[in-house]
């Protein structure tokens, strides 16, 4: 049974280092894919849907600060290097349309 796709943005395999605030502490991560409506934070302990998120997405080209809103996430800690299987959040930017450096 093939899984409906959901997005309306079409996402890019990107990996960007990430520095965010959760719960009041800084923490990195890494992106899986991003596009320009939203993005997979892969981290290890994701914060919960709902969290309002704000980001510093560094890639080779540069750094911008973002922010969005945790619309899910998974804690999978079996297979943390599998794509699409490890823990993370689906992040939707709060400014839609935003463009990351190099992107």
């Amino acid at each position: 049974m093939a899984i409906r796709e959901r997005r309306r943005a079409a996402r890019t395999l990107q990996r960007f280092l990430v520095r965010f605030e959760d719960a009041g502490e800084m923490r990195m991560a890494f992106t899986e894919n991003v596009s320009g409506a939203g993005l997979f934070l892969k981290t290890r302990y994701p914060p919960p849907p709902g969290a309002d998120v704000r980001m510093l997405v560094r890639t080779a080209h540069g750094s911008r600060a973002v922010r969005g809103t945790v619309v899910w996430a998974r804690l999978n800690l079996a297979a943390p290097a599998e794509p699409g299987q490890g823990s993370g959040a689906g992040i939707r930017l709060s400014q839609p349309g935003v463009s990351l450096p190099g992107i």
